[in-house]
């Protein structure tokens, strides 16, 4: 197999001279970086994409930032951007936040230092840099916005239908015979959360239910261990309020894995005595018992949507600055599994917390 030392003695120059050509670093296209990129790619030398994107100018690389890979959301959606870059002989460069404002700058800094030819972002759930999109712009580095949409930002965007979303989950619970039906959401002040939170009160509304205030609780997004345990929490806390509630639709299927753990704590069955929906269809939902009632998001094709959309901007840079841009919001499904039932009719009315001493 070719390697540096035989490109340079083939080519007659120092291996420190093709190293430096074949990195990037040697700036200066003369006829001996020529020669060793030439030989380079007829060897099969296995940087043939760099010195490609050399002779080109084009780094042929996607930035893609998102919060945390150990997060079972984002794999499936880096498999559907990977495939479909690799079709194009593009490569991936991926980022995680971990929710933090100063990663995400320097995420976003470093992918602009290493010439991406566009980013693809998950942005992180509050206090969002609007300031590195206007970065982005200026720079006319291309980019799109998965997962989490900002209406203030004009950028193209692929997600789901988060209303519509929380709608047909409650709209379900109520087809079963639920009407005390809780949600504990995710952050309202997230766009995510708040849609969420529209959809479920949509469904109400069209059955006639009216919207109880102390049937709310709000939860949070972020860390695994800590929405687990906050799903935890303030599912004692609704409960505690409210211990009519026979259903409760949760914002992310990690909040509703860490009710199910409270209700299992306390003895309370699911779903004899009370039912639950997530929202996301992670892996999670199918290893819990019971198995959990989701709302699936198309996270493969969230992922292949926002890769085509970003080679398309690359492709019509010169059009990058126009005002249209693409607002995709992909459809949810309804998962039935094991984690909701039909009300009974001669339930006795369960009141779930024991007042503690």
């Amino acid at each position: 197999m070719a390697n540096i030392k035989t490109i340079a003695k083939l080519v007659g120059v120092s291996p420190s001279t093709v190293s430096r050509v074949l990195s990037g670093k040697n700036k200066r296209r003369n006829s001996k970086a020529e020669k060793i990129i030439e030989i380079a790619e007829k060897l099969g030398y296995k940087k043939n994409l760099l010195a490609k994107s050399i002779r080109t100018g084009k780094s042929y690389t996607i930035g893609v930032i998102i919060s945390d890979i150990s997060f079972s959301f984002y794999p499936e959606i880096i498999k559907g951007i990977e495939d479909t870059l690799l079709e194009r002989n593009y490569a991936l460069i991926l980022k995680n936040s971990l929710e933090d404002s100063e990663r995400e700058k320097n995420a976003i800094h470093n992918l602009v230092e290493r010439q991406v030819e566009g980013i693809i972002i998950s942005p992180i759930t509050e206090d969002v840099n609007e300031e590195y999109f206007w970065e982005l712009k200026e720079k006319k580095i291309p980019f799109v916005v998965i997962d989490r949409y900002y209406p203030f930002v004009n950028c193209d965007f692929v997600g789901v239908d988060d209303r519509h979303g929380g709608y047909i989950a409650t709209k379900y619970l109520i087809e079963l015979g639920h009407k005390n039906i809780g949600m504990v959401s995710g952050p309202l002040k997230t766009y995510t959360g708040k849609e969420r939170f529209e959809g479920y009160k949509d469904a109400l509304l069209e059955f006639g239910i009216k919207f109880n205030q102390e049937y709310l609780v709000e939860g949070i997004y972020g860390n695994y261990e800590e929405v687990l345990k906050v799903g935890k929490e303030k599912t004692e806390e609704l409960l505690k309020i409210a211990p009519e509630i026979t259903a409760i639709f949760y914002g992310t299927d990690i909040l509703a894995i860490g009710g199910l753990e409270y209700l299992k704590e306390k003895g309370i069955k699911v779903p004899d005595d009370i039912s639950i929906i997530g929202f996301a269809d992670l892996v999670e939902s199918k290893l819990c018992e019971p198995k959990l009632t989701t709302v699936r998001q198309p996270k493969y094709e969230i992922g292949k949507i926002s890769a085509e959309l970003i080679l398309k901007k690359i492709e019509n840079k010169e059009n990058l600055n126009n005002d249209k841009k693409e607002k995709i919001f992909l459809k949810t499904e309804l998962v039935i599994r094991n984690s909701t039932a039909k009300l009974k009719k001669s339930k006795k009315e369960v009141y779930l917390i024991k007042k503690e001493v």
